[in-house]
């Protein structure tokens, strides 16, 4: 109910501009939601000019609040078409976070914006920023959901939804289980490293960015999307020489 309560708040924002409600959302918004909530990708959204007004007017609002002296229409639209191209994956859910992200997370020096001063090539840059928290927020959900998998504590909709042609037998069961214990056994040496954690977390993102290409096309079902992605992560070894995926 809680996501879909998020959905509906940032709809009435969009829709009449009501600015609590968009403070409501923003209290509620989280990469656990949006990881939860099912909300159509960019590269789903076929009213494109729809979508580039409700990107526009959300990060209209964060400058107009944080950077008053900034032409805030036109580093809009100029962010609103490079994010919808750059970014297949995101949804509206992730605009609205990313900008709390960025006001909140004042204490990471990346997240500085010096002079006062934003542009759509700052914006950008902060994307990345914002990407690699939310990669490591993946893992983290990524591995409590696979662990309430194997102990039966809760229904896993995003990893065995309705209608997926994946077998619901015990090819996942054993997946997850391997899958946990593996991690169980390298989180400490992946984590002691900044390197390894750096390259672990682009490699799974690459590898994300790859499967979320091919939903885009209609080749695999989110679901197929997601298993490729846990079976991957499974056979990933930190210690091992792999590179990245092309």
């Amino acid at each position: 109910m809680q996501n879909i309560t998020i959905k509906q708040q940032l709809n009435e924002y969009l829709q009449n501009g009501d600015i609590i409600t968009l403070a409501k959302a923003e209290r509620q918004v989280s990469f656990t939601t949006i990881f939860e909530t099912k909300s159509k990708p960019f590269c789903n959204v076929t009213d494109e000019r729809k979508l580039l007004q409700s990107i526009m007017k959300l990060t209209q609002r964060f400058i107009s609040v944080n950077f008053p002296d900034v032409n805030a229409q036109d580093v809009s639209l100029q962010f609103a078409v490079d994010i919808t191209e750059s970014r297949h994956d995101w949804n509206l859910l992730d605009i609205l976070h990313f900008f709390k992200f960025i006001r909140q997370r004042q204490d990471l020096p990346e997240n500085k914006i010096f002079g006062n001063k934003i542009s759509p090539i700052k914006l950008m840059e902060l994307t990345a920023i914002y990407e690699e928290h939310k990669s490591i927020a993946r893992e983290i959900w990524h591995k409590e959901q696979i662990s309430m998998q194997i102990h039966g504590t809760q229904e896993q909709r995003l990893l065995l939804g309705a209608g997926s042609d994946i077998p619901k037998d015990t090819r996942f069961a054993e997946l997850a289980k391997n899958l946990i214990n593996k991690e169980n056994e390298k989180t400490d040496k992946i984590y002691e490293n900044a390197d390894k954690t750096k390259k672990f977390l682009n490699t799974m993102q690459v590898h994300w960015d790859e499967q979320m290409k091919l939903l885009d096309a209609g080749t695999i079902t989110e679901e197929q999307a997601i298993y490729n992605h846990n079976k991957y992560r499974l056979e990933y070894d930190a210690n091992d020489n792999r590179e990245m995926p092309e």
